[in-house]
């Protein structure tokens, strides 16, 4: 089972084309993978409201994670900010207006040039909701598509204060799956955590462990202590790569950050997009098939 291109906007140094490039992320590529999106409620061309919604594994019923973007500019934006929309009036949706917690989705080519290269969309053959997009080598959004999480209620919302349970972020060009409030914080505390893979091997073990390619994990809340499994990634296009002899075992590095691109492996036969740059560390893999693409 493998990622295939489903899309490309075409970098030719004009800027434009990371506003084609975001429209095409959220107004089309998202909804066809199950996320909703819609228009900012200020009207502005250069934002969008979304969000994805799966069914709670531990009260049952939905439950959503809601955000929403702004790159700034139709024509010169060099990164696109992503917020909780935690704060509504009447539906969630309708506010986007609250700063609380940010990430952000960087592409300035101008000072890494791994940015100045084509948008990628891809597609997994075997989890239709998964999205992926890449420039060069480098991951800008993950999101596995899960159909159930454990999310965390501890308590009401009803808008007029900050979402205090669990909102689970895609992962940008900061390397990380990452998630906010309950259950490590209250939903004001402006503080993003990450979600780290499993399992973790601890320094009396670590560098006796052979070459693993992990299928079927968890990715855990944590923060200096593990608070259990938010979800599963259950496909064996995404793998959770762990070098043989590890010499540093933090699940907190499994992509690189915004200022290194991701590598391409060439293991068993298959090509992989490596998130994390240092093979010191552990890292999401995706599987790219068995001929080298062009990633240019």
């Amino acid at each position: 089972m493998t990622w295939t291109l489903a899309n490309a906007v075409t970098w030719t140094g004009d800027r434009a084309a990371n506003d084609t490039a975001m429209e095409y992320l959220f107004d089309t590529y998202l909804p066809s993978k199950g996320w909703f999106t819609g228009a900012h409620p200020d009207g502005s061309s250069f934002k969008r409201v979304f969000s994805y919604s799966a069914t709670d594994s531990l009260q049952g019923g939905i439950w959503a994670s809601y955000f929403w973007a702004d790159w700034s500019s139709a024509t010169i934006s060099t990164q696109c900010s992503i917020y909780e929309d935690a704060t509504y009036t009447t539906t969630p949706g309708d506010l986007a207006t609250d700063t609380t917690n940010t990430k952000t989705i960087q592409y300035d080519e101008s000072i890494y040039a791994f940015y100045g290269f084509d948008w990628r969309f891809w597609t997994s053959d075997e989890e239709p909701s998964a999205t992926l997009v890449t420039r060069n080598k480098k991951v800008m959004w993950y999101h596995p598509g899960f159909s159930s999480a454990a999310f965390i209620q501890t308590g009401t919302w009803d808008g007029t204060v900050d979402n205090p349970n669990t909102c689970i972020w895609p992962m940008f060009t900061d390397g990380a799956m990452a998630q906010t409030n309950a259950p490590t914080l209250p939903g004001d505390s402006g503080v993003e955590y990450i979600i780290s893979p499993q399992p973790y091997y601890g320094n009396f073990y670590q560098d006796l462990m052979p070459e693993i390619f992990f299928t079927n994990f968890g990715m855990n809340y944590y923060t200096s202590i593990d608070f259990g499994p938010a979800f599963f990634i259950n496909q064996s296009d995404v793998r959770y790569h762990v070098p043989a002899g590890l010499s540093i075992s933090s699940r907190s590095f499994y992509g690189s950050g915004s200022t290194l691109n991701g590598i391409l492996m060439l293991a068993n036969g298959r090509y992989w997009i490596r998130t994390q740059s240092d093979t010191n560390y552990p890292s999401l893999i995706f599987d790219l098939g068995t001929t080298e693409p062009d990633l240019t």
